[in-house]
């Protein structure tokens, strides 16, 4: 295997470590944020009429 092959699976690797690690965060996040959502639904009942 040459260098830059070796330097393409590195780069693949750490892309491949941040997209998971992304998705997971966005995984734990995503209820709070919907939480949060529908709270500032809840308190203009009469809405912007």
């Amino acid at each position: 295997m040459t260098g830059q092959a070796g330097e393409v699976l590195i780069f693949l690797g750490v892309v491949l470590i941040i997209a998971v690690a992304g998705i997971l965060l966005g995984m734990l996040v995503a209820p709070r944020l919907g939480r949060l959502a529908e709270r500032e639904d809840e308190e203009e009942p009469g809405g912007d009429d």
